[in-house]
């Protein structure tokens, strides 16, 4: 039963029962943390959200958040998804790791005026809604001054009936030709850009299905610039610095938004009345996906691409790679997949390095209640068994009451 749980524990953002009954969230951050995908942010995930939409409390709001540290300041060529990458969505609601239900999003980029060097200024004449061309207004998503557009299909993935061939697959094309919004340039070239771009660019698809992709806030709060100077926290280091510190605070990155009925998702196919049933409980991971082979042009035009595509970036579990992984391990770690994640329970799970050097910082490793002397036993003996459940399968219907473990940190962050 370990291994059977631990594939999601390490990988899959667990939604736990009360994705049935209330709101809750759950999000995960890996900005540039590998060698090989830091030299690739436009596949980078870098954050995955997932919670009971507050709106339509029926459904979960799943976002998948690429390309880290955008300068929304980043004319004239401001950043864009690939048309080369395929971005997956995956859901498991069966507990084995493997997808069960997954959405694809590929990108297309037309470019109307080439004679330009700007982003907003296409050809003089009226689009299809009326609006002017040659302006270097963009004021709807028809505008003809939207001069480099990107649009995008959405297909969904589900596992169909057992037959003497293997698993059936079904797929279906929920939309085509959807449009990203434009960067928001500035009040000029974008005006009202929330309502008129942003916000029109959330689509209803076929089942009750919402769907958003393009440029947003980066949400997420971190202080990086504590966190990678020897866990020197400010509140806590030797400068006693009591504000926290985002560090992603200014920046943008692509998100990928989706509204999906709960029924959708589930192994039986019904919005679970209980969170004690076992159809409650559901993996969500988010990856990118490139072509084995891509060459270089001499003419300057697109490199040519070919071969099956190969997972180069993922994300589930919040940090995990980012703060648990040892640098040897990485990359090779972006390219696994859930059902093979028991190999790393050893340096991230059982043994991590991070532990070690908050003991070495903040003195904690006293006998019997220091990190490390906890986390170099095995899970039996610890006493907390209930942080393999949290892992596992969210968390627990039931948790245990006792002390707190987290010794200087204030507080049992596994429950938070």
């Amino acid at each position: 039963m370990l291994r059977k749980m631990f594939l999601i524990a390490v990988l899959a953002l667990v939604v736990t029962a009360p994705l049935i009954t209330e709101f809750r969230s759950v999000s995960a951050s890996s900005h540039r943390e590998a060698p090989l995908i830091s030299q690739d942010p436009l596949a980078d995930n870098t954050d995955l959200y997932a919670f009971v939409s507050p709106d339509r409390p029926d459904t979960v709001t799943i976002i998948a958040n690429y390309i880290p540290m955008e300068t929304p300041a980043s004319g004239p060529g401001f950043f864009n998804f690939d048309p080369n990458v395929a971005y997956n969505i995956y859901v498991d609601n069966t507990g084995d790791g493997v997808a069960d239900v997954s959405f694809e999003f590929r990108f297309k980029t037309s470019i109307a005026n080439n004679n330009t060097f700007l982003a907003h200024l296409g050809n003089p004449g009226a689009g299809p809604d009326g609006s002017a061309g040659g302006d270097a207004i963009i004021r709807t998503l028809n505008d003809p001054d939207f001069n480099i557009k990107q649009t995008y299909a959405v297909t969904m993935s589900a596992k169909g009936r057992l037959t003497p061939f293997g698993q059936s697959i079904r797929s279906t094309v929920l939309g085509g030709n959807l449009v990203v919004p434009p960067y928001n340039i500035g009040p000029g070239a974008t005006p009202n850009y929330e309502a008129n771009l942003a916000s029109r660019a959330v689509y209803d698809l076929p089942g009750g299905i919402k769907v958003f992709a393009g440029p947003r806030d980066d949400p997420f709060f971190i202080d990086l610039g504590a966190v990678f100077d020897r866990l020197e926290l400010r509140p806590l280091g030797a400068f006693g610095d009591p504000t926290g510190r985002d560090t992603i605070a200014g920046f943008s990155n692509h998100s990928i938004c989706l509204q999906v009925p709960i029924e959708m998702l589930t192994s039986t196919g019904q919005r679970p009345s209980s969170p004690a049933d076992p159809a409650a409980v559901i993996g969500i991971w988010a990856n990118a996906m490139r072509p084995t082979m891509e060459v270089l042009r001499t003419d300057g035009a697109a490199p040519d691409t070919s071969g099956p595509l190969v997972q180069v970036s993922r994300l589930g579990n919040p940090l995990v790679n980012e703060l648990f992984s040892p640098l040897k391990t990485r990359d090779k770690w972006n390219s696994t997949y859930p059902a093979d994640d028991i190999q790393y329970r050893q340096t991230e799970v059982v043994a991590p390095e991070i532990p070690a050097i908050v003991d070495l910082l903040y003195g904690t490793n006293t006998p019997g209640s220091g990190v490390v002397a906890r986390a170099l036993k095995p899970f039996p003996t610890t006493n907390r068994v209930d942080l393999e459940l949290i892992l596992y399968k969210g968390i627990p219907i039931n948790p245990i009451t006792g002390p707190n473990f987290t010794t200087v940190i204030g507080g049992d962050l596994n429950r938070v």
